[in-house]
């Protein structure tokens, strides 16, 4: 049966690579994937300009480098998992490359990147039939489980389903590295804690080697190969740990899951003792992964004041849908067979779930095989118990309310993804069910067998008659045949040999041939009727997916060479943020094929705004607070290009420079990536309140004459000397005045020290005079060529005593540097650079290092 199930796991593969074959070719993505590969661009970007591999500052820059695409800059990799893009950029740059060079064969990074997260999802049953055959199911069971590991079909839940992935879906590649590698994780962590030293935790009886062997030869029954010589082997550990460590660097969320998924398997039994030590072996594996992933782990937790919770996020993403959603949900049919003719898959997890729950010791012949638990009694219950706790935990804050908050990391949870626990702990259930399934399938083909030949009973009768000889005469024979050297069983056989037992009638051997071509015929056919409905969704969904791949890229190649005569153009420009509209306005349908343009500059390197594929930054909030018609906005986030259709009522400072073909090309003046502005107050907050403050402050006249208060969100924040105003937020929208007062009772408005509201007690306070500044871009400019800021970015405004002059920018790598000629009478003035803030930056004026403070807008 082993090359029959390496055949069907051959022929799964190669049905996934046929299927999604399309993916191969796409041109550009209009899901997740855009964010996915900016990080893999920007990878590429640090390994071609750190020296990489050899040079020093390769790697401390491939694992902590400042992303400027999205939100006004983020230090992603300093936060989100970076070793899929380190990996997918070096083995393209060490191993690809070469290649192509040699051959001649054009085959971008972008390919290769579609490349390998095609074949991950090919391929993803592998692992999973790995991982079954671990845990101890037969190689039929888990590879008919691994071929259901690809058929999940949901409504777009964010599972392990086709539609997570493919590219109609939404292109949660990060989340395919992980569930790749989760599998093997949680099975060798199994494997680990259910191995003693020498024997065997689990239930059940140890069997003599030859029943071993009698019961191999049942193909579907349970079974841990191997076990009856297995002892706990440090190998187990480091790969346990290893593939959880994989799985965390491939998606951090997924990480978690894997790891709570690992409590359950301390149940194996309740021995109080056994409990001990298998946690003293899990904490050494989850400690080992610990280790290994400290040095990003570590300056996470340090620093996650800078990782914010979004209110752009809807709310359901933090709470999940509650007990009654997923309890409709699952019994529908909607999370494993969502539009499918039957709940195929549903109907299998339910009864691997009771199947796996219920334990025995019974080894007897009419124990039912499914409750068998093989060598030394495979126990699967824990897997049961993940799943339930799995689906209880779905039910998310919605239903759990603050408790759920007590396990670490919950309060910045997307906690709908919670469904990855729920499909993962299901997949080791489905061997379960469809155990079960052929063991009923063995009693109707056993049955249908004995109904059919009537003289079947005959014979049994005549046997029944000998076998009473048989037993009276064993025990002579075992000790006269002792001499001889024959063992007891062999001596038994020898007995029935000469009672004419030994061997089957002929008409036996055809009842037994009959009911073996009546089970095969049964199960071939339940196992096929199962495979075609449930592949008639995927092929469906993946039918209707390649077609739109192709329309795609034949509207995306009709203006194909006006955008990268664009992309180039815009290459040689200063560097600047470019806006090509947004999701809520006219650049939902500003695209190219099926892609917004905001999308497809952000793949190709250009630093972008009003597009949050990530709402992590501190500034991703309040970006969307821009204007396309205000001058000022651009000015603030440094938005120097507009690329559009057409004019849809931009600022009037807006120019036209050129067209490419339906591209328009507008500049704004800006005063580049600095600015001077005035801050004399000081506000304390946490991640969550300043929000609102931000949006007030953005609307407010103290804004437009250039206040920018100083903001921090540290416990104990350094405060600069010669503030008028510190206010703490205690609150979205509730403040009190100083900084180190105590909290007034909340029945306390207004006055002195009392509790405020930002709307009704106007926060902010103004500066004495008005910075307004101008970018000299080369030594021609003069000031009718730019404009001032404070009198409403008029141009041909005159330079006074209160402008600064920015000049000399320039950006290397990632260094931004100018020349700032800061007025002398300027009171609390501070050189704004206009990027996201993250405690990481280094700041040096005169080259010396100076003191950093986060300003409006963060």
């Amino acid at each position: 049966m082993k090359s029959i199930s390496y055949l069907i796991l051959l022929a799964t593969i190669i049905f996934n690579l046929s299927l999604n074959y399309p993916e191969t070719k796409i041109l550009a993505d209009p899901n997740d994937n855009v964010f996915q590969y900016s990080l893999v661009y920007r990878t590429n970007w640090v390994w071609q300009n750190y020296g990489c591999p050899l040079s020093l500052s390769c790697l401390p820059n491939l694992i902590d480098h400042n992303v400027t695409t999205w939100a006004e800059g983020y230090p992603l990799p300093f936060y989100y998992p970076h070793l899929p893009q380190i990996a997918t950029v070096a083995s393209y740059n060490l191993l690809i490359k070469p290649l192509i060079s040699i051959f001649h064969f054009p085959f971008s990074i972008f390919q290769y990147y579609n490349w390998t997260r095609y074949l991950l999802l090919v391929f993803f049953p592998l692992p999973v039939f790995l991982a079954l055959r671990i845990v101890g199911f037969a190689p039929i069971l888990a590879v008919i489980g691994a071929f259901f590991a690809s058929h999940f079909s949901t409504d777009g839940l964010y599972g392990i389903d086709p539609p997570s992935f493919l590219w109609r879906g939404y292109g949660l590649t990060s989340q395919l590295y992980a569930i790749f590698f989760l599998p093997l994780g949680l099975a060798f962590t199994y494997k680990v804690l259910k191995l003693e030293r020498g024997k065997d935790t689990s239930d059940g009886v140890r069997m003599h080697s030859s029943e071993v062997e009698e019961q191999e030869k049942d193909f579907f029954q349970i079974h841990l190969p191997g076990v009856h010589s297995a002892t706990w082997k440090v190998k187990n550990i480091i790969l346990a740990a290893l593939f959880l460590t994989l799985t965390t660097m491939g998606h951090l969320g997924i990480g978690i899951i894997g790891y709570i998924s690992t409590l359950p398997f301390l149940l194996l039994d309740f021995n109080i003792k056994s409990i001990v030590n298998r946690f003293k072996r899990l904490f050494l594996i989850l400690t080992s992964s610990f280790l290994i992933l400290s040095y990003w782990i570590i300056p996470i937790l340090l620093n996650n004041n800078y990782h914010i919770i979004s209110f752009w996020d809807p709310v359901w993403k933090f709470n999940s849908y509650g007990w009654y959603e997923v309890v409709r949900q699952f019994f529908q049919g909607e999370i494993f067979d969502w539009q499918r003719v039957f709940p195929i898959i549903t109907g299998l997890v339910i009864s691997g779930f009771f199947v796996n729950l219920i334990r025995t010791n019974d080894n007897s012949p009419n124990s039912p095989s499914y409750f068998k638990r093989g060598v030394g009694g495979v126990n699967l219950s824990p897997f049961a118990l993940l799943f339930a706790f799995w689906f209880l935990m779905y039910f998310g804050r919605t239903t759990w309310g603050g408790l759920i908050d007590l396990i670490p990391g919950m309060k910045d949870f997307h906690q709908h993804r919670f469904i990855v626990g729920v499909h993962m702990a299901a997949l080791f259930l489905i061997p379960g069910g469809l155990a079960y399934i052929f063991d009923l399938l063995h009693k109707i083909s056993d049955f249908v067998s004995r109904a059919v030949s009537s003289k079947f009973k005959v014979q049994s009768s005549k046997i029944q008659y000998k076998s009473q000889n048989l037993m009276s005469n064993t025990l002579n024979l075992i000790m006269g045949d002792a001499r001889e050297g024959l063992p007891a069983r062999a001596a038994v056989r020898q007995l029935a040999d000469e009672h004419g037992m030994g061997e089957p009638s002929g008409r036996t051997h055809k009842l037994k041939l009959f009911q073996n071509i009546i089970f095969y015929i049964l199960t071939l056919t339940f196992v096929s009727l199962l495979a075609y409905f449930t592949v008639q969704k995927t092929i469906q969904y993946a039918e209707l997916n390649n077609r739109w791949i192709g329309e795609a890229n034949n509207a995306y190649r009709y203006d194909e060479k006006n955008f990268q005569n664009l992309a180039s153009y815009l290459s040689t420009l200063p560097s600047a943020r470019l806006y090509a509209g947004r999701p809520g306005n006219w650049g939902h349908d500003f695209r190219l094929g099926s892609t917004q343009i905001y999308m497809l500059f952000g793949v190709n390197g250009f630093d972008m705004s009003q597009f949050l594929p990530e709402t992590w930054s501190p500034l991703s909030e309040n970006e969307q607070n821009f204007d396309e018609r205000v001058a000022e906005d651009y000015d603030l986030l440094n938005l120097k290009y507009i690329v559009a259709d057409k004019n849809h009522d931009f600022t009037p400072f807006a120019k036209l420079d050129k067209k490419f073909g339906p591209f328009e090309l507008y500049q704004v003046p800006t005063t580049g990536w600095f600015d001077v502005v005035s801050s004399p107050m000081f506000v304390k907050t946490d991640k969550t309140n300043y929000i609102n403050l931000v949006q007030l402050w953005h609307r407010s006249y103290a804004r437009r004459w250039k206040m920018h208060p100083l903001i921090s969100v540290e416990k104990n924040p350094v405060i600069p000397q010669g503030m008028q105003r510190i206010i703490t937020m205690t609150d979205e929208v509730s403040y009190i005045d100083g900084g180190n007062a105590p909290l007034p009772p909340l029945n306390v408005r207004g006055g002195e020290g009392g509790v405020k509201n930002i709307f009704s007690d106007y926060p902010f306070v103004f500066p004495e005079a008005t910075i307004s500044a101008y970018l000299k871009e080369s030594d021609k400019d003069t000031p009718e060529d730019t404009w001032k800021v404070a009198e409403g970015l008029l141009p041909g405004g005159e330079i006074s005593n209160n402008t600064a002059i920015i000049s000399n920018e320039k950006v290397f790598k990632q260094t931004y540097s100018a020349t700032v000629e800061v007025p002398n009478n300027c009171k609390s003035c501070f050189i704004m650079f206009k990027m996201s803030y993250h405690p990481d930056w280094e700041v040096k004026i005169d080259g010396q290092p100076a003191s950093k403070f986060a300003v409006f807008p963060f």
